[in-house]
């Protein structure tokens, strides 16, 4: 069989299945007779297609992540004593969400107060003393969604409250009284004494 008898039944399924409309039947561009040029000739007599570029809408610009910090943390709060900070939302339809984590991997239990959508104050009170970590978190109001907030994490340590231990109330003039004080474990520690007269001594507790 000739080369191009066998290409016709090809062509022919080609424009089919492409739903290409014929300018110029098989036979004819595979004719023997038809040289090129004049293939070329008649179709240049057709409109010439046009490139049509599809242009890229540009994308919207994306939408900037909520951040958030901690102010006013106090570095050494006070066990059994509440302790509070403000956290600052940057970023709209957010609420913070705390995890305050003690020294036995306990979360504590905390409050929180809205001020203003930007503005939270957050109270929690230490149950016992040692190193205790505070990460901020942030909700997603209309998702629900939380987003870890690294750079806002703090670390404190809680303290005791100093006391005095027991002692006698009753001394006699010129009786050395010894003042023991618990719970001195960072700082300086002050212990007032008032006399009869009302005057107020202070003694450091060494």
């Amino acid at each position: 069989m000739r080369p191009f008898a066998s290409r016709l039944p090809a062509i022919t399924s080609d424009l089919i299945e492409l739903v290409v409309v014929e300018l110029i039947t098989p036979g004819e561009l595979i004719h023997p007779e038809i040289d090129e040029m004049s293939v070329m000739t008649y179709l240049s007599q057709f409109p010439v297609a046009k490139l049509v570029q599809v242009v890229k809408k540009p994308e919207p610009p994306a939408e900037p992540i909520a951040s958030g910090t901690l102010e006013g943390v106090d570095g050494f709060p006070k066990v059994n004593m509440p302790s509070e900070f403000i956290v600052n939302v940057i970023g709209d339809g957010y609420k913070p969400k705390m995890k305050i984590i003690d020294p036995d991997g306990h979360e504590v239990h905390y409050t929180v107060v809205e001020e203003n959508p930007h503005k939270f104050l957050v109270i929690y009170t230490p149950l016992r003393d040692g190193v205790h970590h505070l990460s901020l978190f942030l909700r997603d109001i209309a998702l629900g969604t939380t987003t870890a907030v690294e750079d806002a994490s703090r670390t404190v340590e809680a303290l005791p409250v100093a006391r005095l231990c027991p002692y006698s109330d009753r001394v006699r003039v010129g009786d050395v009284v010894p003042l023991r004080v618990e719970g001195a474990v960072r700082g300086l520690v002050e212990v007032v004494v008032v006399d009869a007269k009302g005057n107020e001594s202070s003694l450091a507790v060494i």
